[in-house]
Parts: structure tokens; sequence; C-alpha cells
């Protein structure tokens, strides 16, 4: 006979049920703030524990659930701190995270599929949790990744736990280590405008690709020029027809912490997100075939929005399952995908290292951009398409993003170092060790003190 329990319908009152409660009821009940109930189900045996109510509980800060959880023998996980880290009830945050770490969540660096690790989701959430910041680096968590976020947002107060440094020192800290220097030490000579602002990096790009060497066989550069888009100075109208009438489009966009790229062709979209908020088991390439006519202003204003003021979950669900459905060709607005799409996917970069979103994406939608290009060309239909051309599309593409990133990253030095000696000797290291290891020349001529470092 099992035992009596409060049952949901009547939770609060005297009425008792006999019935068992399964995982997904409790689940539901733990959602619907009746923790007294899952609490008292676990006890009672009419409710069973599981990862995915351990799970849930982290992610709502139910700390008691969580112990409950736990003393009925549900295993803790490095990954459960992702979720206590992000907990809804932010004063139990420190306590779970502390709870976990001592019932076998040990891995303090433990990365999601977006290669962050928790304390890096803490200095990305709104406000400042010094104690649970302290704690991570206590327990000796890698700070180098977190620093670079935490001074994306030029934030002294975050600063000041991960450094154990007071706040007067965090912000002359923020005023002596630029932010670009401490991304250029994350990231080599990656891109001299990682996180500045969409227009600069589109302005950037429009340069290189002016300036790019004979020898880089881009498909079509002035076209490519042309596709990149500068949401601040062009009409929306005007990237809208563009876009209807299958031209060249390259739009910078994303959501409030992260920038992606939309890359628009004769009939094919492709997302490029190279980091933060790409869905779990998509490429960094996720190409669709569009109608191009169903793009309006509306969805412009929608994904512009979306990019000042968006969350992630926003942004994933609009950008992998509602916008594909809104642009499909199918009357049944299912998403489309043909071979050139998946051979486009065959071509996806890998993902980036963390604070340089901005300019990875932008010239990697340049690479998608190139890549269409020279997949469209061929044949106005995939059958068209013969397979021997599939592999020399490809290298051609793969050889024209390789020329483009390495002639950004030489004309980047400038940016970064000037005829003295930089103060940081840590950051030229880094960016001379990636210099070399990308076989670039590297220019002793301009910068006679790089010779030290070879």
């Amino acid at each position: 006979m099992l035992p009596l329990i409060f049952n949901d319908n009547c939770f609060g009152t005297k009425l008792f049920t006999k019935e068992k409660i399964d995982s997904v009821a409790l689940l539901k009940h733990l959602e619907e703030g009746h923790e007294d109930l899952v609490l008292a189900s676990l006890r009672n045996g009419a409710g069973d524990a599981s990862s995915e109510l351990l799970q849930k509980a982290a992610e709502k800060g139910a700390i008691r659930v969580v112990r409950a959880a736990v003393k009925e023998g549900v295993k803790v996980e490095s990954s459960h701190l992702f979720a206590a880290c992000r907990a809804t009830n932010k004063a139990a945050r420190l306590e779970t995270v502390q709870f976990l770490m001592n019932q076998g969540a040990t891995n303090v660096n433990v990365t999601d599929h977006n290669g962050y690790t928790p304390l890096m989701h803490i200095i990305e959430e709104e406000g400042v949790d010094d104690d649970l910041i302290k704690l991570f680096t206590e327990k000796k968590a890698e700070i180098k990744d977190p620093l670079c976020l935490a001074l994306i947002r030029e934030s002294a107060r975050k600063i000041a736990p991960l450094l154990n440094i007071t706040k007067a020192e965090a912000k002359e800290y923020v005023k002596k280590r630029p932010v670009k220097s401490i991304l250029a030490n994350v990231n080599g000579i990656e891109g001299p405008y990682c996180i500045a602002r969409a227009s600069e990096m589109v302005q950037y790009a429009k340069k290189m690709l002016d300036t790019l060497p004979h020898e880089v066989n881009g498909k079509a550069v002035i076209e490519m020029n042309a596709a990149l888009v500068n949401l601040n100075q062009q009409s929306h109208d005007d990237i809208v027809d563009a876009i209807q009438n299958n031209q060249a489009v390259v739009l910078p966009l994303g959501y409030r912490t992260h920038i992606v790229t939309l890359s628009f062709y004769n009939g094919y979209m492709v997302i490029c997100n190279r980091g933060r908020g790409c869905k779990e088991g998509r490429n960094t390439f996720d190409v669709f075939r569009v109608d191009p006519k169903k793009f309006t202003r509306e969805i412009l204003e929608t994904l512009i929005q979306m990019r000042y003021h968006g969350n992630k979950d926003e942004f994933t669900d609009y950008y992998y399952d509602q916008l594909p459905s809104f642009l499909s060709p199918l009357s049944s607005s299912d998403p489309v995908k043909d071979e050139i799409c998946l051979w486009m996917e065959e071509l996806s970069p890998k993902i980036q290292r963390v604070g340089n979103c901005g300019w990875a994406n932008l010239k990697d939608g340049l690479f998608a951009l190139d890549a269409l290009m020279r997949f469209t060309e061929r044949s106005k239909s995939v059958e068209g398409i013969k397979p021997e051309d599939v592999a020399r599309i490809q290298e051609e593409a793969k050889l024209f993003a390789k020329g483009f990133s390495d002639h950004a990253r030489l004309s980047s030095i400038d940016l970064y170092f000037s005829e003295e000696i930089p103060d940081d000797l840590d950051l030229l290291s880094e960016a001379v060790r990636k210099i070399r290891k990308r076989k670039l020349a590297i220019p002793f001529s301009r910068y006679p003190f790089l010779s030290d470092f070879i």
C-alpha cells in the first residue's frame, strides 16, 4: 500500500491521494513551484528521483529538492554546475553550487557544447555575484576566457573578484588593458575588431576585400564587398529589396551578447554561427533553400530588434526554427535543404574561441557567400552540378577563406603594434606564435623588435 501524499489538484488542502506520481508529473510540479509536494513524494516513495529532476531543481535554485534527489541516489555530474550558476532563484545559487561541488561536481572547467565554462556563464549573467565568482577562482577555475568576457563588458565589478583585487584596482586594470589587447592575447591576431561595433567590422572587412592580394581567388570580390550590410547606414527597404531580388547580402545580426551572420544569395540562406547560441547538433554553417520574396521588412525589423535586445533562447528559436519555416519555398512551410545545402554544411568552420564572434562570423559569412556563388554559378539546378565538381568547388572556397583570413591577420598587426615595443610582452609573444603557426611572413622591416621573439 502506497503512503498518503498531497494530490496536486488540491495542494494546500486536507485532501489526499494514494496515486503514484510519475517522473514527468514530478518535473511539472517542480516547474510550477510545488517544491513541498515534490519533497513529500520523494520522502514517501510516491515519486522517483532522476537526473532530470536534479537538473531542473538546480536550474530553479530549489536547493531542498537538489539535496533530496542526491540523497535518493542521483549521481551529481560536473555539468550540473551550468544549471546552478544560472538558477532563477539567485539567492540560492551559491549554496547550490557549493553543494554540487561537495557531492562530486569537481571539474570546474567543464565546457558546454559552445565551449563555455560555468564561470563564463556567471560572467555573462546580469548583475555580479562576487562570492560565486570567488568560489570558482578558489577551486582553480581557468579565468582567461571569463576575464575576456568581463573586459568586453568593461565590467570592473566582475573583474575585481576574478583577479581578487579591489573595484578601484579593477577600474585601473580596465584602463590599462584595452579590450582589443586581451582578446588578441586570447585569439592571437584573429581580427582587429573582435568586439568593436558591427559597423566597424563591416568597414574593416570591406577594406580587406579591397586590398585582397590578386593570388587570393575570391569569387566576385566586388559583389561580395557590396553584399556587406552596414545596418547603421543602409536603408532597410534597400536591404529587403536586395534579398528579394536574389542579390548577395551578408547581415551581421544575432542577439544582445553574440553576433552571427546571415548570408543570402540566389535562393539560399546560411546561418553562420561559430559560437554561443549555435543550436546543439547543428553545423556552424546551417544552410536552407528559401523563397527570397518571403523576406519582408517585418522579418528584418524582428532580426534587428533581437540583435540589440534578444537573448540566446529567443535567438535559437527564431533563427533555427521559425525563420527557415517563414522563408520556406514550400506551401507547407517545412524547412528545405537540398544537396547544395549539404555540400555547404560540409565546409562548416570549427567553433571559435570566446570573444571573437563578430569578426569570426563576419569573415566566414563571406566564406559562405563565396562558396554559394561557386556552387550556383555552375548550374541553375542541383542536378547540373557534377559529382566531380563538388570537391573542387569546396577546395576553391576553402582557399579563398584562408587567403582572406591570413590577409586580415597580417593587416591587423598595425592595429596591435606600433614602432615601439608594446608593454604587453605576453601579447606580442602570443601573436608572433600565431603568425609562425600559420606560416605567414613576419614584417621584420616594419617592426624590427619582432625578431627578438623568434
